[in-house]
């Protein structure tokens, strides 16, 4: 199976198998793949790791109510 060289990809692979080696096959294609400045990250969160106080929720919807112009009152029906 082939990872496209994003990480949600890969993500995406792993998480639909249940074949260990294959997994092991696919992380080995994206690791050596993967661009110098991304490897560490993608190791750090294959290993469990987590991205902490890196975005709010708050943020994100403020930024996607601009982006898609739907005025973030509407989000707030959605919680």
């Amino acid at each position: 199976m082939y990872v496209n060289g994003s990480f949600s990809s890969l993500y995406y692979l792993i998480s639909d198998t249940q074949r260990v080696e294959e997994k092991i096959n696919l992380i080995a294609s994206y690791l050596e793949r993967v661009p110098r400045e991304e490897f560490g990250w993608a190791v750090h969160l294959l290993i469990g790791g987590r991205c902490t106080g890196t975005l709010r929720s708050s943020q994100l919807r403020q930024w996607v109510s601009e982006l898609v112009g739907i005025p973030l009152c509407s989000y707030r029906d959605w919680e």
